[in-house]
Order: structure tokens, then C-alpha cells, then sequence
């Protein structure tokens, strides 16, 4: 019996070292992979934090606007009047357009065209 105790011991002992090899191995993968993970993440947001640097543009505008507030208020004011002055001005040419392609009739002749053909005798 003392055999057979002996010969389950060592098959016990076989089969536990590849289990504990396995979990060693694991173990060694898991923190190679979390090492790995930690510095691309770190990689990730310096990425993301350059980008977003370089993407503010308008980062000085808005530091001049808090700056100086009635400044940058008149100068919108401004902006605003002289788009309203050019729209002012191109809309009442567009109403008298149209209001001569209404008062067209379909079956009316085109006096222009009227004029370029001759008659005929």
C-alpha cells in the first residue's frame, strides 16, 4: 500500500505542475497585458489632450472677448448693421424681378423678342 500511496502522490504532483505552470503563466500574461493597456491609455490622453489644443481655435477670441466685452459687443453690432445695409439693398431688386416675371402673362408676347424679329410683308 505504501507503493500505491507513493505512485498517487507522484501522479498528484505531475499533474499539479502543469496546473501551476498554466497558472503562472496567466498570471505573467495578465500583467504584461495590464502594463501594456495602462501606457496606451496614457498614450490615448495625451493624444486626445494635444488634439483638443489644437483644435481650439477660437481660444484667443474668446480670452480677447472676456477681455474687453463692450469692445467685441460693438464690433457684432457692427458685423450686423452692414450685413442688414447689403441684404437691404439686394432685396428689393429680387421683389421688382419678380414681380416682373408675375406680371408676365403666358401667352403674351416678349416685347424684346418682338422687337428683333422683322416683319414680314
Amino acid at each position: 500500500m505504501a507503493e500505491d500511496d507513493v505512485e498517487q502522490g507522484g501522479a498528484e504532483e505531475a499533474a499539479a505542475t502543469p496546473i501551476a505552470m498554466a497558472r503562472h503563466a496567466i498570471e505573467a500574461t495578465r500583467g504584461r497585458i495590464s502594463a501594456r493597456l495602462g501606457a496606451l491609455e496614457e498614450r490615448v490622453h495625451r493624444t486626445k489632450d494635444a488634439l483638443e489644443e489644437r483644435l481650439d481655435v477660437l481660444r484667443e477670441l474668446r480670452a480677447r472677448i472676456r477681455e474687453r466685452p463692450w469692445a467685441a459687443l460693438a464690433i457684432a453690432a457692427g458685423a450686423g448693421l452692414l450685413l442688414g445695409l447689403l441684404a437691404a439693398r439686394t432685396a428689393p431688386a429680387a421683389a421688382t424681378a419678380q414681380a416682373a416675371r408675375r406680371a408676365r402673362r403666358p401667352g403674351d408676347a416678349d416685347p424684346a423678342r418682338a422687337r428683333r424679329r422683322p416683319r414680314r410683308r
